[in-house]
């Protein structure tokens, strides 16, 4: 005979059942000592929960203040069903490599614990500040290693999540005359000089506009000036 398992969408765990013959006749008997099978349903439809981060697909933007830590809460959802207790790990994984895990944001690893029942589960991220200016850094989240029978979920990238740290204390520089006033004489030469403070990342360019006196003793001009990456100072040719 055939015995039919309903399908069903209701995450469930190991379930038995059991099945039992009597009444042989025609002259047969019925070993008593097995008259007896046990079957299990094992669980199923994500019993214990399938994990993935809340607002995956939406990556995260961090921020590095200059003088205090800034704390960023991560929210784990766990689908399915909630039975028993069950873990997931998560890790950062740097994408850019001026990232310094540890350094620039910490932990870098943990683990979240779900009770019975329990559905959300969130851990923190502390990104740190430095007096390094920074360009923008990217990273990202990723869930592995389910615990007692619960499991990832397998929506595309719902265990990943990307996050990026904002530039921060000005890594292209800010250019400012070195002298913003000077006295000068006719017949003599000025060397002006502009310089980059803070950031030297990158090269970047900033235009100049000298314009004539009344009298005609400057002559109007303009230009660009470039600044290698690194360079700290240029002058108006």
């Amino acid at each position: 005979f055939t015995v039919i398992i309903a399908d069903d969408m209701t995450p469930e765990v190991d379930e038995r059942f059991f099945i039992q013959i009597s009444d042989a006749m025609g002259g047969a008997s019925i070993n008593t000592t097995s008259d007896t099978a046990s079957f299990a349903i094992g669980a199923n439809d994500a019993a214990f929960g399938s994990f993935q981060i809340a607002d995956f697909a939406s990556p995260l933007s961090l921020e590095e203040s200059q003088q205090q830590d800034n704390t960023y809460t991560i929210t784990v959802l766990r689908d399915g069903g909630d039975f028993e207790v069950v873990s997931v790990s998560w890790e950062l994984v740097a994408s850019h490599e001026t990232l310094q895990l540890d350094q620039d944001i910490s932990p870098t690893s943990g683990v979240v614990v779900f009770g019975s029942g329990q559905q959300t589960g969130t851990f923190q991220l502390v990104v740190h500040p430095d007096a390094t200016p920074e360009v923008k850094e990217t990273g990202f989240i990723r869930l592995f290693n389910p615990t007692n029978g619960s499991s990832l979920s397998p929506v595309v990238n719902s265990t990943v999540r990307m996050f990026s740290i904002a530039p921060n204390q000005h890594p292209h520089g800010i250019l400012t005359f070195a002298q913003q006033q000077l006295t000068v004489y006719e017949g003599t030469t000025v060397h002006i000089a502009i310089t980059r403070e803070e950031g030297l990342i990158g090269e970047v360019t900033v235009d100049f506009l000298i314009k004539g006196s009344n009298g005609g003793d400057i002559t109007a001009m303009n230009g660009t000036l470039t600044f290698e990456d690194g360079m700290v100072q240029r002058e108006v040719d």
